[in-house]
Parts: C-alpha cells; sequence; structure tokens
C-alpha cells in the first residue's frame, strides 16, 4: 500500500481505497519514500481521545483526482 500511496504522490492511503476491505491504513507526513522513517502502519486503528480545537485544511483524495475541498480535523488524537 506504501507503494501505491507514493506512486499517487499522496501522504495517507486506506486499504477500501485500493480495493481491500479491511481497518488498516498507511500515512507519511512527507510524502517523500525516502523519509521511510516516518512511516505509519495502524492496524484496527480507533480514536480514544480527540482535542475540542480544530484546523482547517485544504485536502484531497487518492480515490477522486484532482478533488479537494477544507476538511476540518481536531488539533491532535490518541
Amino acid at each position: 500500500m506504501l507503494l501505491v500511496m507514493y506512486a499517487a504522490e499522496g501522504v495517507g492511503l486506506a486499504a477500501p481505497q485500493v480495493g481491500i476491505n479491511k481497518r488498516l491504513m498507511v500515512y507519511n507526513e512527507s510524502g517523500d519514500r525516502k523519509k521511510w522513517l516516518s512511516e505509519v502502519i495502524m492496524v484496527n486503528p480507533k480514536i480514544v481521545e480527540f482535542s475540542d480545537a480544530t484546523d482547517v485544511e485544504n485536502e484531497g483524495c487518492l480515490s477522486f483526482p484532482d478533488m479537494n475541498g477544507d476538511v476540518q480535523r481536531s488539533k491532535w488524537i490518541k
């Protein structure tokens, strides 16, 4: 999945986006395959705590190329 993410010039990819019906995701904030120490692989992730404070960022989705939009997210999660 990391290879697919990098090939699409993404920073994150969830398994359902590539036809795998599992709770699995890969992530590298830099999007740079050379920074492999920043790679994160999550299996069955669960949010247990999050901030009330939020940020809005313009994001895209590898499932819908060339489509972007503002997304509001918590500033931090556990």
